[in-house]
């Protein structure tokens, strides 16, 4: 399961009031850098096409480490969508049959190498830990990866997984150690911010740039930025930003942009934004499906409403749409749609904003839907209670 899975922070979204106000300018707390993402579409959409390749799977494998990696994958997957509903109890004890399941699998075929699967959802329990606000917890489950990843053998819970194990996941203990220090780094970034913990953060950050790869040592310097400018400490967010400019052609100079539209400091927010927008406005159908970009366009979009830019933001806000649908992703197709319900004119509000609400009263993302959560949807039940059969043979 690749994500946090869950409620995201509030500050996730583009920083759009949903009533029309203003814009209060803010700085996102999500990191924005490339990491592995999937599109969130419908959830029940998404859980019916799951129960049907799991139909498949059942049906056609046979060979224990293939069908150990296949449901594994679905699993991951319907966890994920389990606690976008809101359901974080079916999450969780998905996960924790999984593990089971996989243990008992790699006994039964007499292959210990399976026992590596189990490390996935051993990884998600910490993210759901994460969003249920124990990120003690999570920090510990995240730093348990790390703490062993240069011994001979993995344990977590109770599974023991040989450094040899990884090679159904894949090949060499370097790929091993790398998978181990990744998810450590990043995973614990996300439970702080997520978490609020600005110190915390912060005295994380400052110890990657030594200890860890330039690309960890990225994300840590994106979560250093947020961390300063949540604790007022603008000077120190603003010169870390700048420090990351050469090479980042989107993500630290949106970083900067957020930090001098904090500061209220609009103008120059908008000498960063404003190329920026149109930079994004130029890329292909085909990038801005790409969710990398897609994410990135997202929140430029908000952050140039933020900053007085309403033409520029809406202009983006238009291709964000159409990217979100090309995409499939639910979740940005809404924030889309808020964004421009908030930015249009008194001619076509009242078009938008029942666009908005059709989107909000039907989507079953507990974060987003309007009037509170709804029961699962048939499809999502039918797959958990799939899984929970798989899970217990």
């Amino acid at each position: 399961m690749r994500g946090t899975p869950g409620a995201a922070d509030a500050q996730d979204g583009p920083g759009v009031a949903t009533d029309g106000g203003a814009f209060p300018p803010g700085i996102l707390t999500a990191i924005l850098l490339p990491q592995d993402r999937i599109a969130r579409e419908p959830l029940g959409r998404w859980a019916e096409r799951l129960s049907q390749r799991l139909a498949r799977v059942r049906a056609e494998m046979r060979a224990p480490r293939a069908l150990a990696h296949a449901v594994g994958a679905i699993g991951n997957n319907a966890a994920l969508i389990a606690a976008h509903a809101g359901a974080s109890a079916a999450a969780r004890g998905l996960c924790e049959r999984q593990m089971a399941w996989q243990l008992r699998l790699a006994r039964r075929s007499r292959d210990r190498a399976i026992t590596a699967h189990a490390v996935q959802p051993w990884v998600n329990l910490a993210r759901l830990q994460a969003q249920q606000r124990d990120c003690a917890g999570a920090l510990e489950r995240l730093a348990a990866l790390r703490r062993q990843a240069g011994q001979d053998a993995l344990v977590i819970g109770c599974a023991r997984v040989r450094r040899d194990d990884w090679e159904v996941m894949a090949p060499g203990h370097d790929a091993f150690a790398s998978f181990m220090e990744n998810v450590f780094v990043l995973d614990s970034l996300k439970a702080l911010l997520l978490n609020r913990r600005w110190d915390e953060t912060l005295d994380f950050a400052a110890a990657l740039p030594g200890a860890t790869t330039p690309p960890l040592a990225r994300f840590g310097a994106e979560a250093y930025v947020v961390a300063s400018m949540r604790l007022g400490d603008a000077e120190r967010a603003r010169a870390t930003a700048q420090a990351m400019l050469p090479g980042s052609q989107t993500v630290f100079p949106l970083r900067l942009a957020e930090v001098h539209a904090c500061e209220g400091r609009r103008g120059e927010a908008a000498r960063l934004l404003v190329p920026l927008a149109r930079l994004l406005r130029d890329s292909t159908p085909e990038q801005r499906a790409d969710l990398q970009t897609l994410h990135v366009m997202n929140r430029v979009a908000g952050a140039c409403a933020e900053a007085g830019e309403h033409g520029e933001a809406r202009a983006l806000g238009l291709l964000v749409r159409q990217g979100a649908e090309t995409a499939g992703d639910e979740v940005i197709r809404i924030e889309s749609l808020r964004l421009l319900a908030a930015l249009s004119s008194d001619a076509e509000r009242g078009a938008w904003d029942d666009a908005l609400a059709a989107a909000e009263e039907t989507t079953e993302y507990v974060r987003y839907r309007r009037g509170g959560p709804a029961p699962p949807a048939a499809a999502v039940e039918h797959l958990l209670q799939h899984l929970h059969e798989v899970f217990a043979s």
